[in-house]
């Protein structure tokens, strides 16, 4: 029997309620037994941990980029991601978010349709060949992403405010993926 797919958990910061539909996505992730990843940041990262530990989920490890997290709510395994020394604000956590994407076999990002980060890191899912659900919480609606393309056309419909966002945090290898001139 082969082991449940590991799912990297995410969103923004500025998420800090469980939208009807997440909390669906989530009881049916629970149900099917996968492995979860998930961060330690402020907003729905701690969100998704209340809720897990409400539901009494045990397969979660707590990704966090210092010496402990800064949510912990649930008794999980916790994986310290040792940032470069010179990494700092986002990239210091962003490390993190890579090490996720790495680990993960899919995703789930519940993004506020703003923020650089969970945009981010569906890219580096979809750029490993992984499907990513993303759950627009501006919309109310959630979209399945599978390749880079995909990722592109979805945030090509973003404003170019956004996309300029996004091309300053992504690591050079990051943008490289994306094959269109935004």
């Amino acid at each position: 029997m082969s082991p449940q797919p590991t799912i990297f958990l995410g969103g923004s910061r500025s998420i800090t309620r469980l939208h009807p539909a997440i909390i669906d996505r989530m009881s049916r992730i629970v149900a099917g037994g996968y492995r979860i990843l998930i961060g330690d940041a402020d907003g729905i990262d701690s969100a998704l941990q209340r809720f897990l530990a409400e539901t009494g989920y045990r397969d979660v490890t707590i990704f966090c980029s210092g010496e402990r997290p800064r949510n912990y709510h649930g008794p999980w395994t916790i994986h310290r991601i040792h940032a470069p020394f010179c990494a700092h604000g986002y990239e210091f956590h962003a490390v993190k978010d890579r090490a996720m994407s790495d680990a993960a076999d899919l995703g789930f990002m519940i993004w506020d349709g703003a923020s650089p980060g969970s945009a981010l890191n569906a890219l580096r899912l979809t750029g490993q060949g992984k499907p990513v659900f993303i759950f627009d919480s501006p919309a109310g609606t959630t979209i399945r992403l599978e390749t880079v393309c995909d990722w592109t056309t979805y945030i090509g419909r973003h404003p170019a405010r956004i996309r300029a966002s996004l091309r300053t945090r992504a690591t050079p290898a990051e943008w490289a993926m994306i094959h269109a001139d935004f």
